[in-house]
């Protein structure tokens, strides 16, 4: 595959997965919505559990898939910013955490505005910590392993 046809590809992803997350947003996906089928299965795995305990559990799955969704979303980001442009890794890390700002408060904003949805700004902060932690693990390993950030070295951009 081509440079250019990895880049386009790269974009796609973002695009893709960017708009995963912006659907995961809408009023299907509300706390309602989500404890329909994620209720029975927390009551059933966690059966001696209070239904309070319970509760405390969905909103943890809630919680921890908005760090997952945007832990996803920043390697995306990187990789395809990476490709695109040669610039130091510092500004690839601050235009990723720019647009899952950018994302999250998008998405919390319209949630706000929802009759069904709440937008918070602990919300944003999850989001964006899920970029920022895959950012980080992703520099460890690459420090550990040796190699560039988002498999393009300085040298290889064109």
């Amino acid at each position: 595959m081509g440079r250019s046809a990895k880049r386009r590809l790269a974009w796609l992803l973002v695009a893709i997965w960017g708009a995963f997350i912006w659907g995961l947003g809408s009023d299907g996906f509300s706390m309602t919505s989500t404890s329909r089928f994620l209720g029975p299965l927390v009551s059933w795995a966690f059966a001696d559990w209070t239904f309070e305990h319970q509760q405390l559990v969905l909103t943890a799955i809630r919680k921890l898939a908005h760090v997952a969704e945007y832990a996803v979303f920043a390697l995306l980001v990187g990789r395809a910013v990476t490709l695109a442009f040669q610039i130091r890794m510092r500004f690839v890390v601050a235009i990723t955490l720019a647009a899952a700002f950018a994302l999250a408060a998008g998405d919390e904003i319209r949630q706000a505005l929802s009759m069904h949805r709440t937008g918070t700004l602990v919300d944003v902060a999850l989001d964006v910590s899920g970029a920022l932690v895959a950012l980080a693990g992703l520099f460890a390993l690459r420090r550990w392993v040796g190699r560039p950030m988002f498999g393009v070295s300085a040298s290889s951009r064109a």
